[in-house]
């Protein structure tokens, strides 16, 4: 953040009230309390950094103010010497823009209320039209608070009154458009972005850039495609449009990598998601995401892969997906290996390995594998540890068709070992296992996993007990 952003985005957290001020043509005096809550200022920046909107917000509000204030420095210098008769009209304007500076403070106010708390922020807003019924961004916020709470009517009251002033705001087109998505009417939703497409320039009260406005017009077209129609082939179309006005959308690149990996174009959901990375900082949740996406499509590379019977370029793609510390990608990597040989009773010791890890850190899918295993070798104690591992997973109830699974096992164990005993293993097995989930993997134990890959288990074995001592 710059030094403005930051005395902007504070202005939202200082409490301001102001009690009386003057000005005379030469001083201006100002009477006001200022407080602010400092156990709740952390958790407030936290919440206002990861939204993207908000951001963009505290940068109009940053250039609008700049502009107020050079304006009102400059009127300062021109009063200088002047005649009454027109130091009185200087005052007019001079006050009118401390009336716009401080319709502003309430907007940043209700901005760091917006996710948190709607009714405060809307009721913030309220304040600022109150103050300046022109304030543009104040009108709009509370139309997008609405939106979110689902006052469908009045949000579309809103933004018509608005729409209807500023025709040719291509920020307010995209918040009417928003307005109908949400409504269900996406024909209308798409013919708004239509219309915002084609006014040309920089003509919008809201904009930021020609640019930026113009790539997010085609970016949300894309997100109704791509969200709600569900149709792939025009999501791209737009998406590829939005990156085209503006190479640095770093929202538009992570949209059209989900797309790509939905459609199997794994490679292309790659360099989009490598882009993603590029343009944002690291501790940013769509640099997260980006990176999610990069090994969604690893892992994808490999399983198509072993369709194909190309066990070298399977372990390669996993491998990749691996070194991004993706333990799901050490759990599907056994099916490079042959599991249970039917004809020699016996599990490979690599399928066995990868699983096994994968398990360790937390993969539901990976650790549901392990009861029926440990089951064929007669390793009953694994077999009931594992099966209460699974069950007190989580995400043991979220994930299709493990509950299952573990109905089958603890099934054949029972009919295996009989009752009594199976009751007082799982006894035992409850009495040492605590509630599991994923967990993250070190980076050393990323490279014996990739050792196993590339080496067998005879090489991992070695690395793995290296890192014990």
């Amino acid at each position: 953040l710059t030094k403005d952003t930051i005395t902007t985005f504070t202005a939202g957290i200082l409490q301001l009230e102001l009690i009386d001020e003057k000005w005379d043509g030469v001083t201006y005096w100002l009477k006001a309390t200022i407080s602010v809550d400092t156990s709740d200022v952390v958790l407030q920046i936290q919440n206002f950094l990861k939204n993207k909107e908000l951001s963009q917000q505290v940068i109009k509000l940053e250039l609008i103010n700049n502009t107020l204030f050079k304006e009102n420095a400059d009127l300062r210098d021109k009063v200088k010497g002047a005649s009454s008769a027109n130091t009185s009209e200087v005052q007019t304007i001079y006050n009118k823009n401390i009336t716009r500076l401080r319709s502003n403070k309430l907007v940043a106010e209700g901005n760091i209320h917006f996710s948190q708390n709607g009714d405060k922020a809307i009721s913030l807003y309220d304040k600022a039209i109150e103050l300046d019924p022109q304030n543009t961004e104040a009108h709009r916020m509370r139309a997008t608070v609405y939106r979110l709470k689902k006052k469908y009517g009045l949000a579309e009251e809103s933004l018509n009154q608005l729409v209807a002033k500023y025709p040719k705001d291509k920020m307010l087109l995209v918040e009417r458009a928003l307005l109908l998505r949400d409504m269900g009417k996406n024909t209308e939703a798409l013919s708004e972005l239509d219309h915002a497409k084609a006014i040309k320039g920089n003509s919008s009260d809201s904009d930021l850039s020609s640019d930026s406005i113009g790539s997010t017009v085609y970016y949300m077209a894309g997100d109704i495609y791509h969200h709600t129609i569900k149709n792939y082939k025009n999501a791209l179309k737009e998406y590829s449009n939005a990156i085209t006005i503006d190479p640095k959308n770093a929202n538009a690149y992570f949209a059209r990598s989900e797309v790509y990996i939905k459609i199997e174009d794994d490679i292309k959901a790659i360099e989009d998601a490598k882009m993603v990375i590029i343009l944002t900082k690291r501790d940013d949740l769509i640099n997260t995401l980006a990176h999610e996406n990069i090994g969604n499509a690893y892992i994808n590379l490999g399983r198509d892969a072993i369709k194909k019977q190309n066990i070298p370029e399977a372990k390669k793609w996993f491998i990749q997906a691996i070194r991004l510390g993706r333990v799901d990608a050490i759990g599907q990597s056994n099916l490079i290996y042959r599991g249970f040989d039917k004809n020699s009773l016996s599990i490979s010791r690599e399928w066995m390995s990868v699983l096994t890890i994968a398990a360790i850190y937390g993969d539901i899918k990976a650790m549901a594998l392990l009861p029926g295993s440990h089951l064929v070798l007669k390793n009953y104690e694994e077999s009931v540890s594992w099966l209460v591992k699974v069950k007190n997973h989580s995400q043991y109830k979220k994930v299709q068709g493990i509950q299952k699974i573990m109905e089958s096992v603890e099934s054949s164990l029972r009919n295996e070992v009989g009752e009594e005993k199976l009751q007082q293993m799982m006894l035992t097995a409850k009495a040492s296992v605590k509630e599991e989930g994923s967990k993250t993997i070190s980076t050393e134990m990323i490279e014996c996993t990739v050792t196993l890959l590339n080496k067998g288990f005879d090489e991992y074995y070695q690395c793995f007990e290296g890192l014990k001592h």
